[in-house]
């Protein structure tokens, strides 16, 4: 246990760096994190989807942790694909194959999107069996079925299970996620209970809702008995966000649930003597 403050007497609530990606301040009641642009979370250790708020204007929005990175057409560069020029387009030379979309990102940087039936950097491998293994007896389509999940030719992404049927696959996606391939962030606020007035945060699988002045709870929805100023001039009020209840933290020399009783600290030295 280490100890801080002027008098080696407050606990260091930091001990143990609790703030994984942020920045530790030790308080009376615990400890503060202070996030970097692009995390949330009491921890730090969430990731703020950059990619709602559409930032790339052209091009496609690819989330990172604690970051993201957008993937511009043929002809924009710039950090959210908003400068047009054909100078220096790495995809200019046409490094995707077989009908492959080409992003730029970084503006150094491309990425190729390939179309069904072809993988690699540059989609330049041909995954359909059918171009290789002759059909049968003249026939026009293969008889044996490709398992992309076994072979990990699915595309299923964010723990999405994926389950193989005729001529291609499907995805599950596990609770918070959806869309074809599971990339979509399921927007939680949809069902939100957050009070009017309030702001609904969406996560993955959940939401949290942030609330205006003089309200408080899970949902903003107790007023904030502090608003009142119960407490003393001088203390500390603070709120419990689960009972709309409220403590005062008093200065040295008070007491009581107000902080309104004098401390006789010359009756305290007497006893001790």
């Amino acid at each position: 246990l280490t100890l801080i403050g002027e008098r080696c007497d407050e606990r260091n609530y930091c001990e143990g760096n609790p703030c994984i990606n942020g920045v530790c301040t030790s308080t009376s009641k615990g400890y503060h994190c202070a996030c970097p642009p692009g995390l949330h979370g009491e921890r730090c250790d969430m990731d703020v989807n950059e990619c709602h708020s559409n930032p790339c204007h052209r091009g496609k929005c690819v989330n990172e942790f604690g970051s993201y990175r957008c993937e511009c057409p043929r002809g924009f560069s710039g950090r959210h694909c908003e400068t047009f020029s054909l100078s220096n387009d790495p995809c200019a030379a046409s490094p995707c194959q077989n009908g492959a979309k080409c992003y730029t990102y970084r503006d150094k940087y491309y990425s190729c999107e390939c179309r069904a039936g072809f993988t690699g950097r540059h989609c330049e491998v041909n995954i359909d069996d059918c171009s290789e293994n002759a059909c049968m007896n003249g026939g026009r389509f293969c008889e044996q079925d490709v398992d992309e999940c076994e072979l990990g030719l699915h595309d299923c992404k964010n723990g999405g299970t994926c389950f193989n049927k005729k001529e291609g696959y499907h995805c599950v996606c596990v609770n918070g996620w959806e869309g074809e391939h599971c990339e979509i962030n399921k927007d939680d606020c949809v069902d939100a209970l957050c009070e009017a007035g309030s702001t609904c945060v969406d996560h993955v699988a959940k939401y949290t809702c942030e609330c205006p002045p003089g309200r408080i709870g899970l949902f903003c929805h107790m007023e904030d008995p502090c608003l009142a100023n119960p407490c003393r001039t001088g203390s500390v009020c603070e709120p419990d966000t689960s009972s709309g209840k409220y403590t005062c933290e008093c200065p040295k020399g008070y007491t009581g649930e107000d902080c309104s009783e004098d401390i006789n600290e010359c009756e305290q030295v007497n006893k001790k003597q």
